[in-house]
């Protein structure tokens, strides 16, 4: 695969990137959100990962280049219900190290590619099933999305206030990448497993069993107490003050925690605060009781200050905060920027009105040495003749046949007109200019 992009810092691009999984093939029946998600970390890795797409069903641009997590695959169209193309898929099968896939069991059983199917295949393959709710069990055929996963595991119901009813985390994609890191970091398990004994595995990995891992403690107390712990909002049963107050501008905040008597002594010291000195808030069993006047006097402070300038306050003096920040600020963030978190990526065909997009790497190094460079979105069947030359050997002839008789698909990508909008997304021309991408003038409205 050919890169083509940009970083913003390149003062480590002559160091060797770290890419652990070079060499190993992955193979991925993937859809939506949660699987994509786990293999593009493994495409990080340094894996080859080869993503199977059937007949379009939709989103595949908003999910393959807005969220990222179609990038740096390479992309074969396989026509499923074709005996040719069933014939492809178990050939690439026989080539790869592991095998992914997150449609339902059933769905899977009807095209002879269940983990038993293919572990025939080749004994020593790693196999990840990743589906809503894992296997075996009543609930394992039924479909499944990250919002529903999310109230299954028992996220929706911990969150809000008491007298409130449950609610969610923003856009419905936290149990779907929650599941991805899970289903990367199995497969890299399994791979080692079967580096020390030569054998294969299959990994069963339920995205709702995620969430409730995640939860952790608060289902293990519901368990042994027999009740359901509090639902207590930005605060916290043992710390205080915690809450999210307002800061200076429209809708911006900053998230504070005072953990002892002695972080306390700190905050107030910070603030200046003279209200805070009494008495009665030098402990945590006083402070819980006086919470909402805290709170009060607190909010004083900080609403007539910048976020940043808050944090940085109370960050330096030794209290845990910081400034709540909207999605599209982490693009401005010298932090960030410095470690060089974001990559630029053109496009083949211009998305939302952008001839590119910045996207964020992994988020850890090792040792120093830089990330893997990410590259573009590939649309179905872009990489048909590559991939089976390679893992498959079969000549381009072949393979325009099976593209002509139906079996593999092959998905024609045509530049956008640059005179036309790209329907239903607004594009933010002063963001593209901040960031400096190349922009669609005519797309913006």
């Amino acid at each position: 695969m050919e890169f083509q992009g940009r970083l913003y810092q390149t003062s480590g691009m002559a160091r060797r990137r770290y890419l652990p999984l070079r060499g190993i093939r992955v193979l991925s029946f993937e859809v939506a959100f949660s699987l994509p998600a786990g293999t593009r970390t493994l495409a990080e890795l340094g894996a080859e990962v080869v993503r199977v797409a059937g007949p379009a069903r939709g989103g595949g641009p908003y999910i393959g280049v807005i969220d990222g997590v179609y990038l740096s695959k390479e992309c074969i169209g396989i026509n499923l219900k074709h005996k040719d193309g069933i014939a492809v898929a178990r050939a690439l099968v026989a080539e790869a190290d592991v095998v992914c896939m997150n449609f339902t069991p059933r769905a899977m059983a009807g095209l002879g590619l269940t983990p038993p199917d293919l572990m025939a295949i080749k004994p020593d393959l790693v196999v990840l099933q990743l589906s809503g709710y894992g296997t075996p069990g009543p609930w394992s055929e039924y479909p499944a999305f990250g919002p529903s996963t999310e109230a299954a595991g028992g996220l929706n119901a911990a969150m809000g206030n008491e007298s409130d009813e449950p609610v969610r985390i923003g856009s419905g994609v936290f149990s779907d990448q929650l599941a991805g890191r899970f289903a990367a970091l199995a497969v890299v398990a399994a791979l080692e497993r079967r580096r020390a004994s030569g054998e294969g595995s299959v990994v069963d990995l339920s995205m709702t069993e995620a969430i409730s891992t995640l939860l952790g403690g608060q289902v293990v107390r519901a368990a042994m107490e027999g009740r359901l712990p509090p639902r207590p909002g930005d605060r916290d049963e043992t710390y205080a003050p915690q809450g999210v107050y307002p800061c200076a501008g429209i809708d911006e905040w900053v998230a504070i925690t005072v953990k002892t008597d002695a972080v306390w002594a700190i905050f107030v010291q910070a603030t200046g605060i003279e209200l805070l000195t009494a008495d009665r808030f030098a402990t945590s069993a006083g402070r819980q009781g006086c919470h909402d006047e805290i709170d009060a006097i607190i909010r004083g402070w900080t609403a007539v200050r910048d976020k940043n300038d808050v944090a940085r306050i109370l960050q330096e003096a030794g209290v845990a905060a910081g400034p709540v920040r909207k999605e599209g600020d982490a693009f401005f963030d010298d932090h960030l920027r410095k470690n060089e978190a974001f990559q630029e990526i053109p496009h083949e065909q211009r998305v939302a009105g952008y001839g590119a997009h910045e996207y964020l790497r992994l988020p850890w190094t090792i040792e120093g040495r830089p990330r893997a460079l990410l590259s573009d979105y590939r649309w179905t069947g872009a990489d048909n003749a590559r991939v089976l030359k390679r893992w498959l050997k079969i000549p381009a002839s072949k393979v325009r046949k099976l593209e002509k008789d139906g079996a593999l698909l092959h998905e024609a990508v045509r530049p956008l007109d640059g005179r036309a909008p790209v329907p239903g997304i607004p594009v933010d021309q002063d963001f593209a200019l901040r960031l400096g991408l190349p922009l669609n003038r005519e797309a913006t409205g």
